[in-house]
């Protein structure tokens, strides 16, 4: 479906996810992989994944490294009907995540390298492709993680470019680094989980409906509107102007894995806008994306089959 507007995805830390499935794992133990996949990743390119997934066109932008450039493009070959590739090459290799999944006991372990990609050379060369890259009226998410503090007047200028092109700049992130881009404000959307609300906020939230609100009303300030996730419960949406809760009716049955829900439920809520439906009616495809993922059925089902089997119910607060 077309879109009058772009979405962009910008990752400033990408990663090679590697994840690999096992039954029953403990420590000193050998076991034979039940399955394992490999492929370019960090919250951007999940994002811009999920888009493809739903039929969206999305840019994919943000740093990879030269040495491993080749590979990515050629991983991502099968989807470039719908993904436009504009990564910035810099110096370097690509960090990998690891993920294990202990499919018999339902549990989960996440090994994280470091990103040696952002240096003040990468951002400065990035920001000059995205000068080029975004129009007006764009979304511009930047997802996954931020680099350190350290790189802060490197990222501040870079966020403000974006700001300056008339973009709609959506932050789906954590940590300090994320905390001094929002305090800049002019942020379109922000996506925090509720521990990720906590952070910002200061303080533990619990996963309530009027806790949330207020915390989440203390940073309309700085973001025209704040997407919570709350895991099974659903999500609130609010802004200075309204405030909606929704969440699924018939949600899964059986949970495969969490890991990239954050990303179908931004990617969802992402097509529901650049389609210009009104808000709240882009509710229903990012909670129904995210289920879909949960599941495990984004690989072996269409789009168009988990919206029937995942019906969603929005209210007004």
């Amino acid at each position: 479906m077309k879109t009058s507007n772009a979405i962009v995805t910008v990752g400033l830390c990408p990663t090679w996810d590697i994840i690999c499935r096992a039954d029953n794992l403990r420590w000193n133990m050998h076991r034979i992989l039940q399955s394992q996949t490999i492929r370019p990743a960090g919250k951007a390119l999940n994002i811009s994944r999920a888009l493809a997934w739903m039929n969206i066109p999305s840019v994919a932008a943000g740093l990879w490294g030269e040495k491993d450039y080749a590979e990515m493009k050629e991983a991502l070959a099968g989807q470039r009907k719908w993904i436009a590739l504009k990564c910035t090459a810099v110096p370097g290799k690509t960090r990998q995540n690891i993920t294990l999944i202990d499919t018999g006991n339902q549990r989960e372990i996440h090994l994280r390298a470091r990103s040696e990609l952002a240096t003040p050379a990468a951002l400065k060369k990035l920001r000059g492709d995205l000068d080029c890259l975004v129009q007006p009226g764009d979304f511009c998410a930047f997802a996954g993680s931020l680099p350190p503090p350290v790189l802060m007047r490197h990222i501040l200028p870079l966020i403000q470019s974006c700001r300056n092109a008339r973009v709609r700049i959506i932050l789906d992130s954590s940590g300090p680094t994320l905390r001094a881009v929002l305090q800049q404000g002019g942020i379109f959307l922000i996506k925090p989980n509720v521990e990720e609300l906590s952070e910002l906020v200061g303080e533990k939230i619990p996963n309530r409906v009027g806790p949330l609100l207020r915390a989440g009303k203390t940073l309309l300030p700085l973001a025209d509107m704040i997407l919570i996730s709350r895991g099974s419960q659903g999500v609130l949406l609010l802004s200075r102007d309204f405030a909606f809760q929704a969440r699924c009716t018939h949600p899964p049955r059986t949970v495969i894995s969490t890991v990239g829900c954050g990303d179908y439920l931004l990617a969802g809520f992402l097509k529901g806008l650049a389609e210009h439906r009104m808000i709240p009616d882009a509710l229903p495809p990012a909670l129904q994306a995210a289920a879909a993922h949960a599941a495990g059925l984004t690989e072996s089902r269409s789009w168009r089959q988990m919206q029937k089997r995942f019906p969603v119910n929005v209210r007004e607060l």
